[in-house]
């Protein structure tokens, strides 16, 4: 059972990661935006935006990047699958539509976008475990060496943040 302190973690941990995944397509459409020196129609940027939130919504509900911690290489090819899927749906969206918008502009917001996501990642974990949020006690269930090939996993990935305090048999 996890105690009241140990699921607001939980939930700060979750909130924390949400939010940079936001603050991370804000940096990248910016990032764009001031590299070419273009400025985006506002039906057009609000259309990139909803692309954003959906691709949130993607890892929320597809991926559940809010609640599984999962080593980086497999969440940078779960980030990589979902923005080409956005970055195809994006270009779709300038095709039929009458906006005037950059093809250099989407040259540079995707993979800003991949580069904000996972820098933006690693620094809103690297604060999380500074606060002690991040890091989880883990108590593994079993004994031997398959108990102990468990630990030196846990311990071989210490994004994940699952600390290791004992074995039971």
């Amino acid at each position: 059972m996890i105690s009241g302190l140990s699921l607001l973690q939980v939930r700060l941990s979750k909130l924390s990661i949400l939010i940079g995944d936001l603050l991370a397509f804000v940096i990248a459409a910016w990032f764009a935006s001031t590299i070419q020196n273009f400025r985006q129609d506002p039906e057009r940027l609000a259309a990139w935006f909803a692309l954003a939130v959906l691709g949130i919504l993607l890892f929320l509900m597809r991926f559940e990047h809010y609640s599984d911690r999962r080593p980086f290489w497999d969440e940078l090819g779960e980030i990589l699958r979902t923005l080409s899927i956005l970055a195809l749906l994006d270009m779709t969206l300038v095709a039929v539509s009458n906006w005037q918008s950059s093809q250099i502009w989407w040259m540079w917001v995707w993979p800003a976008s991949l580069a904000s996501l996972v820098l933006n990642r690693w620094l809103v974990k690297l604060i999380l475990k500074k606060q002690g949020l991040w890091v989880r006690p883990t108590v593994i269930i079993g004994h031997g060496s398959n108990a102990l090939d468990a630990q030196s996993a846990l311990h071989s990935e210490p994004g994940l943040g699952f600390l290791v305090v004992g074995f039971v048999d």
